[in-house]
């Protein structure tokens, strides 16, 4: 049998385990358990005072609520099972009224099909006045569309419209040249209109942004809050940012 250090054949496998550290355990468990995990830890002490087994722990909650997640939200598909199937080639067809009339069939060779040439469509060549030429048809807007949330440290940028189903960390930032469109928790930086389009919005199921940007406009989020029960849209009007209550 190979030699195991003691430090790993004793180390913690959950937050229960850790000993000493019982503050910082219940801390990063509520973190976890409310999907408010930061994009960084920075753990410092003497040797022995767990930072490495904290870390492992954290990387393997992380990673089991992801895959439990996943599989919530898009199943567990089974996969196709392909067979191949040997099939005999024809060589021959039976004769109908063999067939018909119960008697045995007689079998004729398989003429092959002889190509058919199609006709030729005749090419018309018409002349387009200037008065009768077609309109060009306006470009549709792109749109990207992220199920999930956007953590803090994250950066999404479109040149078109942006709809996160999901919540918007602090320390996230969304950039779109159109409309922003948040099903969730907007708390990081977002920027709608960043191609100089006042007329761009942002809306939010619950709207606690640091900062937001419309067009070349800037505004933030008060210090005071009012809770709200609903959506609630921000928009340009009379050079001002103006944030007000909508229903989706």
């Amino acid at each position: 049998m190979s030699y195991l250090a003691l430090y790993r054949k004793y180390r913690p496998n959950n937050f229960d385990d850790l000993v000493g550290q019982s503050e910082i355990a219940n801390i990063i468990k509520n973190e976890i358990l409310h999907d408010k995990i930061s994009h960084a830890y920075l753990f410092s002490g003497p040797r022995g005072t767990g930072k490495t087994s904290t870390a492992k722990i954290i990387a393997r909650k992380t990673a089991e609520n992801e895959l439990r997640r996943r599989s919530y939200t898009k199943g567990f598909e089974p996969e196709p099972v392909v067979q191949e199937v040997a099939i005999p080639p024809i060589t021959s067809i039976p004769k109908e009224r063999d067939i018909r009339f119960g008697k045995t069939p007689q079998h004729e060779p398989m003429m092959e099909p002889q190509p058919v040439a199609e006709p030729q469509p005749e090419i018309q060549h018409l002349a387009v006045q200037p008065s009768q030429a077609p309109t060009p048809q306006p470009k549709a807007e792109e749109m990207m569309v992220f199920n999930r949330t956007v953590r803090g440290g994250e950066e999404i940028i479109s040149e078109g419209s942006i709809l996160i189903c999901g919540n918007v960390h602090v320390g996230a930032h969304i950039v779109a040249g159109g409309n922003i469109d948040i099903r969730g928790t907007c708390s990081g930086i977002v920027h709608a209109g960043s191609r100089g389009d006042s007329t761009a919005y942002i809306i939010a199921d619950k709207m606690e942004p640091m900062q937001i940007r419309i067009a070349n406009m800037v505004a933030r989020c008060p210090d005071n809050v009012e809770e709200t029960s609903g959506a609630e849209k921000a928009y340009v009007k009379d050079g001002k940012i103006i944030v007000e209550a909508v229903t989706r």
